[in-house]
């Protein structure tokens, strides 16, 4: 009997314009900053996950809010093999995320707020999202003006409600995750500042791997989630009921950051929750792909072709106790 193929929804409720600027000189302040060129792509969490999803041969349906007059130029952008947009109309302009890369790989990052967005289009959003069965659902970002703090939480629990067996992905942090993980949110993807946040820590707080390992016990002790947390250049761990899993990065020049957290988590999830592949064996290309995200210039997505050309990345269990 051929297996039913799953249906995978990704939600951004905070899309934006990226313009990544890039320096041949390290960044100097209080003083003028040539700028070598510069690369402006759609962005946000979601629609990076969306894009990097249908280009590593997945099909997904994306859902988000768009201005009527900027609809068109998105939905081109969006015009990709496997991925179906559903728009929601909003009165709200997209956001600008101004991203600087200098010459010693130094990143700056400057990002608008979005929105406002009103309770009628969240409302039209939501009802959109709820209206077919869902099997995986990504969500993650941050919440425009005129979203409340508990947004993720109510979506969870909505589709939860609704389509029991639906497995979440949430990428989100500070209040909105805190808010969310009550939800029961299957999985998360922080970072190593977001995992710390999350316990009223500073990043150099889990910098050694037993406190590291500690917060990942107790985030999965107090809220039951699995967790993708990333390091940057140290790669990824994965902690959940089979264990904790380190995971190393594939060393890669490094040409854009933006959207290599998407492009793990999208890596991840087709491989693990469509394909049935082994934990260990998503979790190396989920690393594949992020570096080979960071080896392209702004928010350009990697392939299929360009996440399979990328060395094997090594991944350890780690011992019990």
């Amino acid at each position: 009997m051929e297996r039913k193929k799953k249906r995978w929804a990704i939600l951004n409720l905070n899309p934006c314009i990226d313009r990544n600027v890039y320096l041949k000189k390290p960044f100097e302040k209080d003083t003028l900053n040539r700028v070598d060129h510069t690369v402006v792509d759609y962005g946000g969490k979601g629609l990076n996950q969306a894009v990097a999803a249908c280009l590593q041969g997945y099909e997904v349906e994306y859902y988000s809010f768009v201005n009527r007059n900027e609809y068109e130029p998105l939905a081109a952008c969006l015009n990709r093999p496997g991925l179906t947009f559903h728009p929601v109309f909003t009165q709200c302009r997209m956001r600008m995320n101004i991203k600087i890369l200098d010459g010693q790989s130094v990143g700056t990052e400057c990002n608008e707020a979005g929105g406002p967005v009103t309770k009628e289009e969240v409302l039209a959003l939501t009802e959109a999202l709820l209206a077919e069965p869902v099997d995986v659902l990504s969500m993650g970002g941050s919440l425009p003006a005129g979203m409340d703090v508990s947004a993720y939480a109510d979506l969870i629990r909505a589709v939860k409600a609704r389509y029991p067996g639906a497995t979440v992905l949430l990428d989100c942090d500070g209040e909105p995750l805190k808010a969310a993980l009550p939800a029961k949110p299957d999985y998360i993807k922080p970072n190593r500042r977001e995992l710390a946040h999350l316990f009223g820590k500073q990043e150099n707080d889990l910098t050694e791997s037993s406190v590291l390992d500690g917060a990942l016990r107790k985030a999965s002790d107090l809220w039951g989630v699995r967790i993708l947390c990333t390091l940057d250049r140290k790669g990824s761990v994965y902690y959940g009921p089979e264990g904790r899993y380190d995971v190393q990065s594939v060393p890669v020049p490094e040409k854009g950051f933006s959207g290599a957290g998407d492009t793990y988590l999208a890596a991840f999830a087709g491989s693990y929750l469509l394909e049935g592949r082994s934990l260990e064996e998503a979790l190396s290309r989920a690393s594949r792909a992020a570096s080979a995200k960071i080896a392209k210039e702004g928010t350009a997505l990697p392939d299929r072709a360009e996440v399979d050309a990328m060395p094997e990345a090594a991944v350890f269990r780690a011992k019990e106790g």
